[in-house]
């Protein structure tokens, strides 16, 4: 109940940086795998009762935490009953002031019953809201589970359907949608039963005037219902529209490397802009629809108000302090929870969306293999496979099957090999025997364990030289962050803005409440100075702590989207290898891992706002006591005239606030400044000054701050509940002191929450602004330093003294490189694994700037162009054959420079003319994310189209025909001599007939060139690295064809 537990972590917050390992273990119950197996075991529970028909996943859900929500279902009525009691106390107290006491001492009772009723209040209202957390937590886990335990069995034709950019999109912003719905889920009903509650209570205060309030209540729902309908239509656009947006993001990120061999970073970049113009659009619409709805519930209590008094004025109803006061707290305490309404339609409306579309993607159907791929038994000798007039198809929807009449019987022990054309269907078929491809007609049965080797470019990518080219921006922190800080782009759009009004409002309100108590009962405010230090000590240990909670919570989201990320881009290998129960094993432990320090961070923020809860209740209490206990004029009801001239100040310093400093994204900081001697005696209240922040670059160290200002202000208010006896002051005072203190408790509640939760939603921001300040590559385009537009029509490259490091604390990989490439040569670079060869290429296209010498093409310094200039120049043919989610018109010509003739005459020479005119759409024919519906020969055929449209004079091929068999590599090598004939041409490879032809060849050992000659004079020569290299693959190639 108290969150003691949450003390020793706490403590350690004050007294150290708290670490990864400092956080401890969640409950085995509220780890994911048990919440998963629980799951799962629920819903075969159900589908077992009903075959016929598809479990609900949301019923499933709520079978598993039933018993949880039901406890927080208890503890938020029983906040509902004792929040109602206090207008009762409230009547019954001025009932008492007037001197009609039903019994003697009644003013003893209710000040202890008042402290018990707000007591119970808070401590019931700390328990809703953590276990109603505790269960969304609990269920984002589960959902983030179940959607990666999905998507390890969904079949590559749905894939295509759900892309991985949608997929990382239903764990980092759906499911996280879906996890925060029970913390409001109670508050749907509850405030139905609050104005339920209201209503009574405002009939027995102001009888039949009570119709007025109802037409008000009645006209706020009708009004409000259409812009509910509008806002479930505009989340679902923008939903679709974050999906578009996410995928175009994703794909430029994972391709970045393509993307800059290419030059296209600014076309790309203006994509992903335009796809953000339109979700900007349906976010604007669904935020602008938020406001109204807030507008319309915010203005309804004085609507309300408006509407019954002037009721009773017609209607003759008396209005005395009893009725009116008992009426002006029942609306204040319903005031917030009313607030929150637009807020409540706004989480059901997203959380039905995300929850329609995760449960769309886990009934979709899965890769039925169970009866094609079986795990080998021990005994198990066979290793058949056997194929008898099978034919498979990709996609449901194609009327052609992709293969069609196969036959095939692999025997123990027997090695066959499948050739044929590039797109025949070779990779089909070993899909079609892993079971990823779906069988239609015929039968496939196979025996034991089957295994798929990597291509070559995946193994490739594993070694050291390759992962620090590819990743050269992730040495600098740059892509690592960028993955780390994706998820909070989602969290900025809609939560951070309202969190900032609603903690700026509250600020408003708690300072506009302290004029008015301090002008009716100022004279007890030194009361609450031993709970304001209290106070301040709570907020020390907590944020020592909270500060390290947030940021670890924070780092660790990337762990499971990067997991799933690779996964997902892995996905073939992982289900050949059968591994799929370690990763998601492991999956499990990275949600743990997240999980961990966002329970303990919300637990926090309970920790600190029950404790202060129950010091407001504490000053709260003594001070309705006081007015019990004092004698006769111990406080002077005309002594409040004395403090008027330096209260009537506060609204001219109010006003000032927005004016002030703000902290680096935008949040206005302020420091209360107070002298509380000069309180008793009496000649000044408050002194107020709101000094610039200066220091912008820790954002959540002034958050926190800030609220040292809060609780003293909150404790304040407590305080002010009026110490004057009964007689010497007219019921109006005690009316408005005692209806101002009811309110206040959930005024404190409030406003410390909103704190806490901006101060948690800040640290996505803290990670952007992180993000955009770390140092970038050199400028695209440099004004000054422009090349001549007829620049690059020699191709001559001169490498002088180049030397080459990663990062400034990184060895040289490339050492003092000098050679020249003359205009018009075949230059082929060889060498062994991490011998540097990738690492010159990069440096040709300045993926990494050298730390000495430099590269001259046609006699200029490429260092001193911009990238753009430079990178746009050169053709390549890169290693990783890369497509994009689009047209073939468009991934041959992103930028539109060229007409379809030119396309098609492209098509024609790299070999694909005729495959593009079989399909319906032609140059429109689609092209899935990866390019996944092509096959790896065509997709490098693609890249060879790039570059003859093109048309460059220096020709990169860096390691080209990696992944391609040898008769699409024939193609390649014949295309690149007859259309390239005059272009300086550089090329990487490990198969040495591809530069046997070469006019020059380097050869690269320990990060520098030992040999460059024409490739016939090396061969000649003995004991050279050449020599042993060809050496080396001749007598692999043979092998591997007696075998």
């Amino acid at each position: 109940m108290t969150i003691w537990w949450l003390n020793p972590l706490m403590k350690r917050g004050r007294e150290k940086t708290l670490e990864d390992e400092d956080i401890p273990k969640l409950r085995e119950e509220d780890q994911a795998q048990a919440c998963y197996l629980i799951f799962t075991e629920k819903f075969n529970e159900q589908k077992q009762l009903n075959p016929s028909s598809q479990p609900s996943v949301l019923w499933t859900i709520v079978s598993c935490h039933w018993k949880e929500i039901f406890m927080s279902g208890l503890f938020a009525l029983l906040t509902v009953v004792t929040l109602s009691t206090g207008p009762l106390i409230l009547n019954t107290f001025i009932e008492v002031a007037e001197g009609r006491e039903s019994f003697k001492n009644e003013g003893y009772v209710l000040a202890i019953l008042l402290f018990f009723s707000k007591s119970i209040e808070s401590l019931a209202q700390r328990q809703w809201y953590f276990r109603s957390k505790l269960i969304g937590l609990k269920v984002r886990s589960l959902l983030t589970a179940a959607i990666y335990k999905k998507q390890l069995r969904l079949s590559i034709a749905l894939k295509m359907m759900h892309s991985a950019g949608e997929i990382m999109n239903y764990v980092s912003t759906d499911a996280y949608r879906i996890g925060e719905f029970p913390f409001w889920f109670h508050q749907t009903w509850t405030t139905s039963l609050q104005l339920y509650l209201v209503l009574i209570i405002l009939f027995r205060a102001v009888g039949l005037a009570l119709i007025a309030s109802l037409v008000v209540i009645i006209l706020t729902v009708l009004c409000n219902a259409p812009l509910a309908k509008l806002q479930h239509k505009f989340q679902s656009k923008l939903m679709v529209a974050q999906d578009d947006r996410l995928n175009a993001t994703s794909e430029a990120l994972v391709n970045v490397k393509v993307l800059k061999l290419y030059a296209w970073e600014s076309h790309f970049k203006n994509v992903i802009e335009n796809l953000r113009k339109v979700e900007y659009k349906w976010l604007s619409a669904v935020q602008m629809l938020k406001a109204y709805n807030a507008f319309l519930f915010w203005v309804s209590p004085v609507l309300v108000s408006t509407a019954t008094f002037g009721a009773c004025y017609f209607l003759g109803v008396p209005l005395h302090a009893s009725n009116v006061f008992t009426f002006v707290v029942t609306l204040r305490l319903v005031q917030e929870p009313v607030r929150c309404i637009p807020d409540v339609i706004g989480v059901v409306i997203q959380a039905k969306v995300a929850f329609a579309r995760i449960v769309k993607f886990l009934e979709a159907p899965e890769l039925e293999n169970t009866n094609i791929r079986k795990k080998r038994n021990m005994g198990m000798k066979s290793h058949n496979i056997f194929i008898n007039s099978a034919s498979f198809l990709w996609k449901e929807s194609s009327l052609k099957p992709t293969l069609r009449n196969i036959n095939l019987e692999v025997r123990d022990g027997e090695k066959v090999a499948i050739c044929g054309e590039v797109g025949s269907g070779k990779s089909t078929v070993l899909a079609a025997i892993l079971g990823e491809v779906p069988n239609i007609q015929g039968t496939l049965m196979s025996d034991g364990e089957i295994l798929q080797a990597a291509p070559y470019h995946q193994l490739l990518a594993s070694s050291r030289e390759f992962q620090d080219l590819v990743n050269a921006h992730k040495e600098t922190g740059g892509a690592e962050r960028l993955e780390e800080v994706s998820a909070d782009l989602s969290i900025v759009d809609p939560d951070v803005p309202f969190s900032f009004v609603y903690s700026f409002l509250s600020t408003i309100n708690t300072y506009a409440n302290l004029a008015v108590l301090a002008i009716v009962t100022w004279q007890v405010l030194f009361i609450s100075i031993p709970m304001i230090y209290l106070a301040i000590l709570l907020q020390r240990y907590y944020f020592s702590a909270a500060k390290e909670l947030m940021r670890i919570s924070g780092t660790t989201k990337s762990f499971v989207a990067n997991h799933l990320a690779e996964s997902i881009a892995g996905l073939m290998t992982i289900r050949a290898f059968g591994e799929e129960e370690r990763f998601f094993v492991k999956n499990l432990d990275l949600i743990d891992i997240n999980a961990s320090p966002f329970f303990h961070c919300f637990a926090a923020n309970e920790w600190l706002i029950e404790r202060l809860g129950v010091l407001s209740v504490v000053v709260l209490s003594l001070s309705a006591l006081c007015m019990v206990l004092l004698p006769p004029r111990t406080f002077s009801s005309g002594g409040w005239k004395t403090c008027w001239v330096p209260i009537r100040s506060l609204p001219r310093s109010h006003t000032s606030w927005p004016r002030c400093g703000y902290l680096g994204f935008g949040m206005p900081a302020c420091r209360g400044e107070s002298d509380l001697g000069d309180y008793t005696s009496g000649s000044e209240v408050w002194r107020s000054g709101f000094p610039p922040v200066k220091n912008r670059k820790n954002m959540n160290m002034k958050i926190m701050k800030n609220m040292d200002a809060k609780i003293i202000t909150s404790l304040l208010q407590k305080s002010g509940i009026s110490c004057c006896e009964f007689e010497n002051m007219d019921l109006g005072f005690v009316g408005m002191a005692l209806s101002y203190g009811l309110s206040l408790n959930m005024s404190l509640v409030f406003s410390i929450q909103n704190q806490c939760t901006l101060a948690n939603l800040i640290i996505s921001v803290e990670r952007l602004n992180q993000y955009m300040h770390i140092p970038s590559e050199a400028p695209e385009v440099i004004e000054a330093n422009h090349p001549p537009a007829n620049w690059l029509i020699v191709g001559e490259v001169k490498i002088q003294d180049l030397k080459i490091k990663y990062r400034p604390d990184a060895p040289i990989i490339l050492r003092g490189i000098t050679c020249t490439f003359e205009r018009g040569h075949k230059i082929g670079i060889v060498g062994r694994t991490g011998s540097g060869k990738s690492a010159l290429i990069g440096a040709l296209f300045r993926l990494v700037e050298p730390v000495g010498g430099k590269i001259v093409i046609d006699e200029i310094d490429i260092s001193t162009i911009g990238l753009h200039d430079l990178r746009s120049r050169f053709g390549i043919i890169p290693q990783d054959p890369t497509l994009f989610n689009g047209t073939v018109r468009y991934n041959l010509d992103p930028l539109g420079q060229h007409t379809d003739q030119e396309i098609w005459e492209v098509l024609g020479k790299c070999q694909l003319g005729e495959v593009v005119q079989e399909k319906e759409a032609g140059l429109d024919s689609m092209v899935v994310q990866d390019g996944s519906n092509w096959s790896i020969g065509q997709r490098q055929l693609f890249c060879l189209g790039r570059a003859l449209l093109r048309r460059s004079k220096i020709l990169v091929l860096d390691e080209a025909t990696a992944s391609i068999n040898n008769a699409t590599d024939l193609i390649l090598q014949r295309t690149i001599r007859i259309k390239f004939p005059n272009c300086t041409m550089i090329t990487v490879a490990h198969r040495i007939p591809t530069i046997m032809d070469s006019t020059m060849v380097i050869a690269m050992s320990d990060e520098k060139p030992v040999e460059y000659d024409e490739p016939l004079k090396l061969m000649k020569r003995e004991n050279l690295l050449f020599g042993q290299l060809v050496k080396e693959y001749w007598s692999h190639y043979q092998s591997a064809e007696s075998h």
